[in-house]
Formats: structure tokens, sequence, C-alpha cells
């Protein structure tokens, strides 16, 4: 956008400016008779805002601060075309910031950093406001199915909007005492009536629910508007009721007055996630690229989600097309296996229709209740979705079945639900369609993901990869989220083909998608931003992964590629430790282990994992037992155990037989043992060792060999196609304090972030099938690397050891001329 092209008068100019998502506040048949233009201005939760534009911004008063707390957006932006400034203010604050309005663009990117630097709310939002009335009309319906519960809600929502649209008396509102009242003043107002409301509720009263949603809110003084309550915020309220629907613990019901203030608590069973609407306007916009050239403005458009929730992606596609001037006939269908998601869904949509039918589109809408997996899709141009991310730990012996005979030869072992969903989705595209999904990112790269990899690749182009790296951007998902667009291979020429990749820090998400909005492209620097938009050639993304990744990264695994550096797994056999099956009866802490005479002591040995590995030391601070030897198992028979440690036995083997009896696979004559003791570990051996999850500080170095390696693995050196030193030679020398230093540095850590994969809290998976990808100085090769870094990195190995004082600044500085990384920030992949 040019200079002479900028308006500050004209909200989609500010949209264009700041690569954000233009919504007009009101609908075609709701909007109230104000003086301006009003709009919402979507990026997530922080920079959202509502935009009035108005030559006398004195006629509006603070009603702008209702609006925006109705659709629940923090900031309310009001432009005076005629002063030429703008003021920005907060439904919860009193304060009003004015400034002079932007002359360029680039200068509007300055109200961005405003209200990314904004505090949170200081008051009780609009969503914990309205669910207030939803716990209470729960509790009155605490004997009937949840459904009618959702319904009759709806049916308040809708009745206290026929008050605000002046087409319901305020009196005669105020008057409903029970649900009968509230429906047949709905049928009056000739309303939406939800249907699943049975007549069995009809004499349930109503308390003063109605008063609720006309009166002002006691701490911000704005008043609810339910029209824009369901316009821009039905998606993440119905998330919220969801949860509390979907809640075990429901005891704390109320039964007068109104339930006082409470964020909704516990873990969504089906894992649903509320997709934001600005990412699913992205990946629609994405979509309608790849589709809408390939067709007439007044032709047919079917487009189905087979995982609707709340049908926010059905909703944006309507308001794009909208936007886009779609006059032709579009045809929504949604599924979903919850009759709750029905029924939130088919009320969403068909309220987002209006504007579409008032633009002149053509809409049909079908949402339906059934299971997508086992449904026929029919042959829809677009696909969009977020599908739900369940792995195969979680599905039922039926779940897994069917996924395996969806995906037939692109089964590749222990799978996620999600993968069935695209699959099915790809398996109808062709030329002219495009399918667009949320997906969990491991997906991108595991083994178990390759055969469905290889078969989308042979159906599909690549159009838009993008990761999220971290869990914060879905609240209750444990999962890192990515996406992918896809459309339908087409005879051209493939090799021309580019796939434009995404990836951004936690926290950058918003920015990030602002920066895709805005064509934004970042340059292939060492010295990465937060956030990167890249085009690569289609084809540089083979089946083995489709992990987007950092431009730093791409670079920094060639330089070590053309280096010749080897990767873990040619120098160390990386060994995931032993599983106890009963911890309880297994591990005791260093106190417990001192009640026991010293003869039962001599069958405990310490652990080496999660608990004990801490700023690159071991800790002696748990033990656990180990009944082997290097002649077999310690004891022959139950009798020889109670002989030989009879207070062990009593206090802690005993009373846990039941459990150990229980565990799967095993050996009832010798229910004492361990799940897998792990025979490389009967014998004694120096090795190092790592938590399961960690980064710099989680590595130490066992020099004596009598830990056991519980919740870690063990890395035993084996050298690079037995050309290094010997195993013996390997420890008798300087190099494992050596690498103990390198796998605590800094430099190691970012190489860490650029393969492996975060777990929920930030902390690397260190499981052996991904640290062996990890690139990793030999440095037993003489020929490399000089003697004077290996002898210092060994001094910094000792003090870690001893728990001393150690020089981080040069430990790192010695591990960046190990790795070639002298100079540079790495951030991650």
């Amino acid at each position: 956008m040019g200079k002479n092209d900028w308006d500050p008068a004209n909200p989609e100019g500010w949209a264009r400016a700041l690569g954000l998502v233009h919504v007009p506040l009101f609908s075609a048949t709701d909007c109230p008779k104000y003086p301006g233009s009003h709009s919402v201005l979507l990026d997530g939760r922080k920079v959202s805002f509502s935009i009035s534009v108005t030559d006398d911004p004195r006629e509006l008063k603070d009603t702008p601060l209702s609006w925006s707390w109705s659709a629940d957006l923090n900031h309310s932006v009001i432009v005076d075309s005629k002063a030429e400034d703008f003021y920005v203010r907060r439904w919860d604050y009193p304060y009003v910031k004015r400034f002079r309005w932007p002359t360029q663009p680039r200068q509007a990117q300055e109200l961005i950093e405003l209200l990314e630097g904004a505090i949170p709310p200081r008051a009780p939002d609009v969503i914990s406001y309205v669910l207030r009335a939803f716990r209470q009309v729960r509790t009155a319906l605490s004997a009937y199915d949840s459904i009618e519960s959702v319904s009759v809600f709806l049916a308040l929502l809708t009745g206290a909007e026929t008050v605000r649209n002046k087409k319901t008396p305020e009196g005669k509102w105020t008057k409903c005492r029970t649900i009968g009242d509230l429906i047949k003043l709905l049928r009056d107002a000739k309303g939406e009536c939800p249907q699943n409301i049975s007549r069995a509720t009809h004499n349930i009263g109503l308390g003063h629910l109605p008063s609720l949603f006309l009166e002002r809110e006691p701490v911000s003084g704005c008043l609810l508007d339910p029209s824009l309550l369901l316009r821009h915020a039905a998606g993440r309220l119905f998330q919220e009721a969801s949860l509390f629907l979907e809640r075990e613990d429901m005891q704390q019901l109320y039964f007068a007055g109104l339930a006082a203030y409470e964020e909704p608590k516990g873990t969504l069973a089906r894992d649903v996630r509320f997709t934001p609407p600005s990412l699913a306007r992205a990946l629609v916009q994405e979509t309608l690229n790849s589709v809408l050239p390939n067709r007439a403005k007044g032709g047919v458009l079917r487009v189905l989600d087979p995982a609707c929730g709340s049908g926010i992606f059905l909703q944006e596609a309507l308001r794009e097309l909208t936007s886009r001037k779609f006059t032709g006939r579009i045809h929504l269908a949604g599924f979903d296996i919850s009759e709750t998601s029905r029924l939130l869904s088919q009320f969403c949509i068909q309220r987002a229709a209006e504007d579409a039918l008032a633009s002149g589109m053509k809409v049909v809408v079908d949402v339906t209740k059934r299971d997508a997996l086992a449904a026929e899709w029919g042959s829809p141009d677009v696909v969009l979705m977020n599908p739900p991310f369940v792995p195969w730990a979680r599905m039922s012996a039926t779940e897994r079945q069917n996924l395996q005979q969806l995906l037939g030869d692109a089964w590749a072992g222990q799978g996620d639900k999600a993968m069935g969903f695209v699959w099915k989705a790809v398996a109808g595209i062709a030329p002219g369609k495009a399918v667009a999904s949320i997906v969990p990112s491991s997906l991108l790269e595991t083994q178990a993901g390759l055969k469905w990899r290889e078969g989308i690749s042979n159906r599909a182009d690549i159009h838009l990869l993008g990761r999220f790296k971290g869990y914060g951007y879905f609240r209750s998902s444990l999962v890192e989220p990515a996406f992918i667009a896809l459309t339908g291979k087409d005879s051209g020429d493939s090799s021309r083909r580019e796939t434009r990749v995404l990836v951004a820090e936690e926290t950058q998400e918003d920015a990030s998608l602002r920066a895709l909005r805005l064509g934004i492209e970042t340059v292939a620097e060492l010295t990465p931003l937060p956030w990167e938009i890249y085009q690569v050639p289609s084809r540089s993304f083979k089946p083995e992964s489709w992990m987007p990744r950092s431009q730093v990264y791409v670079r920094l695994m060639e330089r070590m590629r053309t280096s010749g550096m080897p990767k873990v797994g040619k120098l160390f056999d990386v060994k995931l430790g032993i599983t106890a099956g009963h911890r309880k009866a297994f591990v005791l802490s260093l106190a417990d282990l001192q009640t026991l005479p010293k003869q039962e002591r001599k069958f405990f040995r310490p652990i080496a994992g999660n608990a004990t590995i801490r700023e690159g030391r071991l800790s002696r601070d748990a033990f656990i037992f180990f009944p082997y030897s290097t002649s077999g198992p310690s004891f022959q028979n139950e009798e020889d155990l109670r002989k030989s440690v009879p207070q062990y036995f009593s206090k802690w083997l005993e009373p846990s037989r039941t459990e150990l009896l229980n565990r799967s696979r095993v050996n009832r004559k010798r229910w004492w043992h361990l799940n897998l003791e792990r025979a490389w570990l009967v014998q004694p051996q120096p090795k190092l060792v790592s938590a399961y999850f960690g980064g710099s500080g989680r590595f130490a170095y066992d020099s004596d060999g009598e830990f056991v390696v519980l919740q870690g693995h063990a890395w035993i050196w084996k050298g690079k196609d037995g050309e290094a030193m010997d195993e013996r030679a390997f420890y008798e020398g300087k190099l494992p304090w050596a690498y103990l230093a390198l796998l605590n540095s800094q430099p190691f850590e970012s190489i860490l972030s650029l393969v492996l994969p975060r777990v929920q809290g930030g902390q690397f998976d260190l499981s052996n099938r991904f640290v062996d990808r990890v690139f990793i100085p030999d440095l037993s090769d003489e020929q490399t690397f000089i003697a004077g870094d290996i002898d210092e990195l060994a001094t910094f190995g000792h003090l870690i050891h001893a728990g001393k004082t150690v020089d981080y600044l040069k430990l790192n500085q010695c591990a960046s001329r190990l790795y070639g990384l002298q100079g540079l920030r790495l951030l991650g992949s």
C-alpha cells in the first residue's frame, strides 16, 4: 500500500496496513442508527479492536466501550475524520488516549505496539459475565440433558437481542418468569427459537436472569449487546460453555441468585480447541486464493468442515466470500460428533449467513451430527478443519481399528486421529480444490506419519506449511500445533511450484499471521526473527519430513552436513533406561533407604533421571530396588527374597503385591522384578546420562557407573563407524568430561532447539529417536580439533561434575568454536 492509497478514515485501509482481518461490527440487518462506520479488526486476542470512524465522536458518547466489551475486544479506536485524530479507549479504564492520525501506513504500526503492551483487563470480560447466566441455567436444569441447558441459554441470548433491537418491549422481557414465558416471547417477536427445549421444562423459573442481560456490568458500566457477542465472540463463549459442561467436577452448583465470577477449570475430554478467528480466516484466505480464480463468481462453491465445533471456519468462509463480493451459491456443510456442537455451530452459521444473503449470495447450511470418519463427505471444493488431536494411546480399540482401515497402505504404526481427517479430505482432492487443516506438528515428521505424508504428496501440492512453536496458542491442548494448506495436483510444471513456510515462536503467532496477510517475507540471515515467513520450491519438502524449520536451521544444518560433522546416533548408542512398573514399591528416598539394614541396602542402586540430574550433576537422592547381578537374578524364589530383604519386603513389596501382580506381562513367579531391568545396566559402567526431558543442565556423567537410569537415557560411546577410539580408551581419558561440558553448554542447547520437539513447559524431549539426529562434534578426531579446546572443555566438565563455579561465558565460547558458530545468536527451529 502506497502513501497515496492510505486513508485513515477507511477502516479497511487500517486492516490492510496492519495485516488484520476486517469485519463490519454490525450485521447488515442489525446495524444501529449511529453516525459513522463501525468495524472490527481481528488479530487474535491482544491486538483485535473495534474501530469507529465519525466526524463527531461526541455523538457516540461511551457507546463504543459497550460495543467492544460485548464483542470481547479490549480496545475501541474512534477516528475523528473532521479533526484528523483518533482516540484509543478501553472498556475497563476511564482514560482516553488521543493521537494525531497517521499520515502514512507505517505510522499506524505504532497502534499495534500500544495494544500489545497493554495490561490485561481489570474487570471480568463479557465471556465471564455471560457464563454466570449459563451456569445458573445449567443448575436449574441439572436433571435434564446438557443440550436442554444450551438451548435455553441460546433462547435467553436471542430474547435479550430482540429487546436491544427494539423488537420486544423491555417491560415484557423483564416479566418473563419461566422458560415457557421465554419461548412465547420469542415466538411473538418472530425470533429464533431453539428446537431442543422440551415442554417438561416450561414451568421452570428463570429468576432474575432476564434482568442480567439488560443491566450494566457493575465494574465497567458496559451494557451487553447480544448481537455483537454472538457475531464476534460466539466461538470463545461456546468453547468455555463446553469446558464447563465437560468438567468432571460439577458439584459446585448455584441454587439461589447468580453464580459468582469463575474461570472454568478442567480439561476438555475431546481436546476441544477454539480456533481463533484470525487463524481460521488466514486458512480460509489461503484456500480461496487457490480455488476462486478457477471458477466464475456466480458458480457453486461447496465448503465442508468435518469437525466444525462452533463453526468458526464456515463463518469466516462466509465473511471472506462476502468481502470478495462472491455472488454465487455456497453450500456450507459441517459435521460434529457432539449434538451440543452441532446445535451451536448451526446457530452461529445461520446468523453469519444473514449477511451473506443480504449481499446477494445464495447460502445453504447443512450441519449434522455424525462421525466424520465413518460418514460420506460428498465432493466439497474446500475442506477446512481443526480435527480432534487424539494420540494412539488415548484411542479406544474400535477407534484404532477404524483409523488403521481408513489409512490402508498409508498406515505405518501408532498415529493420531487427525491423520484420518486429513487423509479423507485429500482422498477427494482434485485440481481446483483445496484442503486446509490444523494438525499436531509431530505428524509432519514422525515415522508413523511417513506413509501418510507419501500418500498425500502423491495427491496434492503443499501450498502453505506453518508451525506455532510451544503450547500456548490453543488453550487446553497438550500438542504443538501446525497447519497445512493443500491443493489438488494438476498437470502443470511441478518444478516451479513453491511452498510458503511460516514458523513462529510462542507468543508471536498473531504477529506472524499479520505478516502473512501483509505478504512479508523474511531474509535468510543467521540472526533469526521470532517469526519467519519464506518460500521454497515445493520439491524441497520430502515425505521424510515436512516440519517447518527456521531458515537458520536450514543453513546451519547444511553447513554442518557439508563439514562432515557426525550426528549423535553415529557416536553414541543412546539407550532408554529401565521401566519400574510401580515406583511406589521400587523407588526409595535416601531417608527411606537409610532405615533399612546395611545388608539390604546393597540391593539398591542410585537413580539417574528426571529427578536426580540437576545443573549437570547427579544427586544421590533416590534409589531403586535392583535385584540383578552379572550371574542373573539375585533371588531365585520368594522365600529367598524374604530372607535376604525382610524389612524392605514387609514394608514396601508385600503391601504392593496386588499392584505388582496386576502388571501386564508380569512373571508371576518373580512378581518383585522390575518391568524392564535393561541387561546393559546390570554390569556397572561409566556413562553419560540425560533426563527424559530438559536441556542445558540435564546431562550428567556417571563416572563410576553405579547409577541406574530411570526416566532418562544413557549415552554409551561407540565411535564413528568403528574408527574412533574404543570404549575403554574413551572413558579413561578426557573425552567424557569434555562431552559433559559440551552437552551442558548454550550452543548445544541451541542446536537441540533446531531439531528436538518441546513438551509442555518448554523442555526438550530427549528421547533417542530425536537426539540421534542432532549434530555433535567428534571430539576424538584429533585431526579436526586441537587438544587445547578438548582440555578446556574437560576442565569445565570436572567443575560441573563437582558442583563448582563455572565460567559459562568461556564454556559457551569454546563450544561455539567446536560447532563453528562464533558470533551467532541461535533462537530455535
